[in-house]
């Protein structure tokens, strides 16, 4: 007879409910069994476990997901882009200092479309010309040849030179007077497009600092400021003063493209440099050259060394950076005028025959 002793600590094997979806083969469990049992699972996962299963079991659900939304932003921004319409496309050559979006927000200001977020107007400020102002860069040719074939420019804005280029330009281009309706062109205001300036300065030589005032002689624009650009301290013989005026158009004016012949200079003798537009064409300012300045000052105890001397001597005059000196024997000048920064100055090589000597000097 066989007696088996039953140890204490060993667990008596647990009976398997047939019914525990845990247990169950997945074939044989319902829908909404197998939603319970992945449910379990997650509930018995770390967050990082949770994770890996959703991306392992629900890639293709949620890739789908994004797929769906990425499509519904492209067919909506295609939709939007569909009702937008170009108002207005303007093409600026030589633009520098313009600012695009302020441009654009006064031109659709003008036209009352302003606040219609599908009307809008393009400024394109990339054509520029060569150095002649005449022909566009081969890149700006291109882009200009494009735009046109595609009839999509309506205003092109440039330089006087540039437009007269055009051998048919009354077959290109049409007059805004007659493109635009008249309260809109009106909206844009006239455009000044010649300036006369009277100068008057009291700069002189051996002064430091001076002034210069610059008077408006037409209408619908006044100088607001002039400013002397290279006074740095003493004025010296030969020194060119250089002035900016600042004129200021009127509200309802702005400044057009600029060249030499729009400028009339009056007063005192003054040369056009350049000038530069800025605050959208309200503001123009205009750099001068006056006269060079001619030395009025008198030199002091010039003499020859001594009596028999070659050396030329002077003495030191404020605001004089150099002397030029010219030697005379009788009426007729010794070869030509000699520059020197010093006090004095050596004629030994140019002395070679007897008689009279002496010395001038030039400013």
């Amino acid at each position: 007879m066989r007696i088996e002793l039953k140890d204490e600590n060993q667990e008596e094997p647990q009976k398997i409910d047939e019914n525990d979806i845990r247990y169950k083969h997945e074939t044989d469990l319902t829908k909404k069994e197998k939603r319970e049992l992945e449910k379990m699972k997650l509930a018995s996962m770390g967050w990082k476990g949770k994770l890996q299963y959703i991306w392992a079991y629900y890639k293709p659900q949620m890739a789908a997901i994004v797929a769906v939304i990425a499509i519904a932003f492209f067919v909506k921004d295609l939709y939007e882009n569909s009702r937008i319409h170009t108002a207005l496309t303007v093409m600026v050559i030589d633009s520098y200092g313009t600012k695009q979006e302020e441009a654009e927000e006064k031109v659709e200001k003008a036209l009352g479309i302003q606040d219609d977020p599908y009307e809008i107007v393009t400024v394109d400020e990339s054509l520029r010309t060569g150095e002649d102002g005449v022909a566009l860069e081969s890149y700006s040719q291109m882009a200009f040849t494009t735009k046109v074939s595609a009839r999509a420019v309506d205003v092109l804005i440039g330089s006087e030179n540039y437009m007269d280029g055009f051998e048919f330009k009354d077959e290109y281009f049409m007059d805004l007077t007659e493109l635009l309706p008249e309260e809109v062109y009106q909206a844009f205001g006239e455009q000044n497009d010649k300036y006369s300036i009277t100068i008057d300065s009291d700069i002189a030589v051996g002064d430091s600092g001076g002034s210069v005032t610059a008077t408006a002689n037409g209408s619908n624009y006044d100088v607001t400021d002039v400013d002397i650009v290279n006074d740095d301290g003493e004025w010296v013989d030969g020194d060119v003063p250089r002035v900016e005026i600042t004129l200021e158009a009127d509200s309802d004016y702005y400044f057009a493209s600029m060249a030499k012949s729009k400028v009339s200079l009056k007063g005192d003798k003054a040369t056009y440099v350049s000038s530069r537009r800025e605050d959208s064409s309200s503001t123009l300012i205009i750099t001068v050259k006056l006269d060079d300045l001619e030395g009025t000052m008198e030199i002091d105890n010039v003499s020859w060394e001594n009596d028999n001397s070659p050396v030329a001597t002077w003495e030191t005059t404020s605001g004089a950076v150099s002397y030029q000196v010219r030697l005379y024997r009788g009426s007729s000048s010794v070869g030509s005028a000699v520059t020197t920064s010093s006090e004095y100055y050596n004629f030994a090589s140019s002395i070679t025959r007897e008689g009279e000597y002496y010395f001038n000097f030039f400013f």
